[in-house]
């Protein structure tokens, strides 16, 4: 009789640990996804906070081209350094939190690798333009600016709204320049000055 209550017992509990393991193990992926997704949009923050100062550096810059011609025709502004901004970070936690994204988000973040990578090969260009050839490529610094422009203006939204975002309709990035510039503290006139919103580039030689 105790040979049968003990393999009763034991039963139950065999049974009870199969019935139960699958909703501890699904619980346990809920909350692994949810912490995935807190520290998805700590992320975007981080890479926000990168490529607003990377931004700025490189307006800064374009702006110091327009209003000091004969300091950029002695090669005299500095060029700022390329930033590498890694989304390694991003697409790791995106794989663990997608679940929990909706189609807009999930396509907004799955953007943000390749929108980095077109900055950074702009970037490169302009660097290379001068120590290669001893000029100021105006056409890469304004293609990095208005990239970075469009990209912070998706992050922002992307932040800021979370679940109820969606893409903002008609927006590119020459659209994006002038509300990003302003909101980074640059007046309409430096905006004015930089010419960033022009479509024609020239170049700005330098003499050594």
């Amino acid at each position: 009789m105790d040979f049968i209550v003990k393999f009763g017992i034991f039963f139950l509990g065999v049974l009870t640990s199969v019935l139960l393991i699958p909703t501890i193990e699904k619980r346990k992926a809920e909350t692994l996804r949810k912490e995935s997704l807190k520290e998805v949009f700590i992320e975007l923050e981080d890479i926000y906070s990168e490529l607003e100062e990377d931004l700025v550096a490189n307006f800064k810059f374009l702006l110091n081209l327009r209003s000091e011609p004969d300091l950029a025709g002695a090669g005299q502004i500095p060029v700022p350094m390329p930033k590498r901004i890694n989304s390694d970070v991003l697409v790791d936690l995106y794989k663990k939190s997608a679940l929990l994204l909706t189609s807009p988000q999930r396509l907004a973040i799955k953007r943000i690798p390749s929108g980095l990578s077109q900055i950074e090969h702009h970037s490169d260009l302009y660097l290379n333009e001068f120590t290669e050839k001893g000029s100021y490529c105006v056409s890469s610094i304004k293609n990095t600016i208005k990239l970075s422009c469009m990209l912070l203006h998706e992050l922002n939204f992307l932040i800021e709204h979370r679940e109820r975002f969606t893409f903002a309709k008609d927006l590119n990035s020459n659209k994006a320049v002038f509300p990003v510039l302003s909101s980074l503290g640059f007046t309409a006139d430096q905006i004015a000055t930089s010419r960033i919103e022009e479509s024609k580039f020239d170049n700005v030689k330098v003499e050594f």
